[in-house]
């Protein structure tokens, strides 16, 4: 694995230098700003991906004489905030980079802004599905590894003609009122099912009994759930689960569901959850290192979402390592024309949208046969398949750059 390999021979070397003659050849500090929500409702997101952000950069804390650190800035969820934290990095000469956004809404706010030219650094998004991010705010600095919404309703669409009697009966969605539930609601209808109704609550939410309720009484046999992660979610399948629903229909989760600790809530109750649209889990065999390392340093298991962090910033942290003079234009030019090397695979940035080329994958949650890092219940992959395969084009998501 490329990154493993860098690492490894920046150790190997250190290691044959005096203290004090590492200590000379520094270059300065880069700096990895780090925007995500700390705090608030969101505050679990923000978690997992500032966890897989120092990861990743405390295993290459040097890259070409120039140490390398983690600049985190908390969001509180809210656009407004992250667009003025992305500003605030904008106008630090060390900030190299961004990333670790946590909402579509915070992501759109900020490639807007880079669009428009009111900020010019590389963003590489790791979390966020708004399809605007690379569509109508595709711009220069604005790179995706997270599949698209128009990717994951795509997937979606081929998950049923391979299974034609899933949601027979009908579909009902349950989503948050945000952009991540609202463009799922939108594009639905690509899907193919028949829809019997939907609710989209605030992102507070914390009752979803009534909600539930409808969903159940509306006869559908198939639920699409666009809830997004942290709080919301937690919550969502806990009183799900009280009343059966997860027991009684077939759930679709578009992303995945990125919080450990959830599914082994869960347990039993959430084997079966399905997705058609995952990026990375910590059972695959291309990620174990990686997990190995990961729990090592942390002492527990990284989540979907951590893991999609940790490639997210070794992408931008090989673009720096592979520019000469690693200032931000350089690093730009270097997302944009490099292949690189992650835990699933190869990883292209598509032209002139940015939207990465990568592995996907379908697959459900099971019950691990030997557990992991103290984790019994994870997803499983059940088939890997390009994002090419879902990917409309730029200009179909409306990308005009």
């Amino acid at each position: 694995m490329r990154n493993a390999t860098f690492f490894a021979g920046t150790l190997v070397a250190a290691a044959m230098i005096p203290v004090q003659a590492v200590a000379q050849s520094s270059k300065g500090t880069i700096e990895i700003g780090c925007i995500t929500p700390l705090s608030g409702a969101a505050a679990p997101i923000g978690r997992n991906l500032s966890l897989g952000a120092k990861f990743a950069v405390d295993q290459r804390p040097r890259i070409n004489g120039w140490d390398i650190k983690l600049n985190l800035q908390d969001t509180v969820g809210d656009p407004a905030n992250a667009l003025q934290k992305a500003q605030a990095l904008d106008g630090n000469a060390a900030v190299r980079a961004i990333t670790c956004i946590g909402y579509s809404q915070e992501a759109a706010a900020v490639a807007g802004a880079l669009k428009t030219g009111r900020i010019s650094i590389p963003y590489v998004d790791g979390n966020n599905v708004g399809d605007n991010i690379t569509g109508q705010y595709c711009n220069s600095w604005t790179f995706r590894t997270q599949p698209n919404t128009a990717s994951l309703i795509n997937a979606q669409a081929n998950y049923l003609k391979k299974h034609p009697t899933v949601g027979q009966k009908g579909w009902y969605i349950i989503g948050s009122d945000s952009a991540y539930g609202n463009g799922m609601v939108k594009a639905f209808s690509k899907v193919g099912g028949k829809l019997l109704g939907s609710n989209l609550a605030a992102l507070d939410t914390t009752d979803w009994l009534p909600i539930i309720n409808r969903a159940m009484s509306s006869g559908a046999d198939a639920i699409w759930l666009p809830v997004n992660f942290g709080t919301p979610l937690s919550q969502f399948l806990n009183q799900a689960n009280q009343l059966g629903l997860l027991k009684n229909t077939k759930v679709f989760l578009p992303v995945g569901l990125s919080f450990l600790d959830a599914i082994q809530t869960l347990g039993p109750s959430g084997v079966g959850l399905t997705s058609a649209g995952f990026q990375v889990d910590f059972t695959l065999p291309t990620a174990s290192a990686t997990v190995a390392a990961y729990h090592k340093a942390t002492g527990e298991a990284p989540s979907q979402q951590t893991l999609q962090q940790v490639m997210a910033t070794n992408i931008i942290l090989d673009a720096l390592a592979a520019a000469p003079n690693p200032t931000r234009d350089e690093i730009q030019k270097k997302l944009a024309s490099m292949e690189f090397k992650t835990l699933t695979g190869t990883t292209k940035f598509r032209q002139p949208d940015q939207q990465a080329i990568a592995t996907m994958y379908e697959g459900t949650i099971q019950q691990l046969k030997t557990p992991m890092y103290g984790v019994n219940y994870s997803w499983i992959a059940d088939r890997s398949y390009s994002s090419a395969e879902v990917l409309p084009s730029a200009k179909e998501l409306g990308c005009d750059k």
